[in-house]
């Protein structure tokens, strides 16, 4: 599918890292991709950070249209199934928790990465800022590492972010004796992952806050505005 696409170029880092990052349990056990030749990363921050945004915000946007394309066929399928359910009540009340649980995670999806694209853009002004104080003299070297360290954090959330929002969930009927249990199942799956990519674009902020106070520290000055991502707990009708 990935050599018929037009955004191909822009999915090789997509394909670089989603094959490490399948499951929440993974993403917090093992070690994260840091970066090795700062240096280099640094060289490249000014021109390239808001583009790759940018490009990352286009793949997320197509693999948004691709889920939603993939769960209008998955929702059919599972109204099939459940029209085996006598109790209309319960039928009704899947299929509201299965569309709650596509939405629920297409809106934080979003809500991750515009919170990235923000930081991103943090990070560019602070690297112009950078830039001109160094004219004057000024040894930037710690603010550019503290810049390049999170800049590398924010594209590993980036890419986890896509992945997520590409993630379909529908709801797996099996027998309607265990249809309360398969269906908190599902629940506590998708909350589980988003928690996981949640906690990569807390450490993104993070290390962009990082970078601000050490560029503060040498005089370089405060810039942006706070960025949050919070998102209330998304709640589910139970099934009766």
């Amino acid at each position: 599918m990935y050599h018929e696409n037009m955004y191909l170029k822009k999915t090789l880092l997509i394909l670089l890292f989603t094959a490490f990052f399948l499951t929440p349990a993974f993403l917090l056990a093992q070690e994260l991709p840091t970066p090795t030749d700062a240096g280099r990363t640094r060289k490249k921050l000014n021109a390239t950070g808001t583009k790759k945004s940018e490009e990352f915000k286009l793949i997320f946007d197509e693999r948004i249209k691709e889920a939603s394309e993939s769960f209008k066929q998955k929702r059919a399928e599972l109204q099939h199934r459940l029209e085996s359910i006598a109790n209309e009540k319960k039928r009704k009340a899947v299929l509201s928790i299965n569309d709650k649980m596509a939405d629920t995670n297409r809106r934080r999806s979003e809500k991750m990465m515009n919170a990235l694209v923000k930081l991103n853009s943090l990070l560019d002004r602070l690297s112009r800022k950078v830039e001109t104080a160094k004219t004057r003299g000024t040894d930037a070297t710690a603010v550019e590492q503290a810049i390049a360290d999170a800049q590398a954090s924010i594209e590993i959330a980036q890419v986890v972010v896509v992945d997520q929002a590409a993630k379909v969930y529908t709801i797996e009927i099996a027998d309607q004796q265990r249809l309360k249990t398969t269906v908190g199942q599902a629940v506590s799956k998708m909350n589980s992952k988003l928690r996981a990519v949640k906690s990569l674009v807390i450490e993104a902020k993070q290390k962009v806050s990082r970078a601000v106070k050490e560029a503060a520290r040498v005089g370089i000055g405060k810039i942006g505005k706070k960025v949050t991502e919070a998102t209330p707990a998304s709640t589910l009708t139970p099934i009766p």
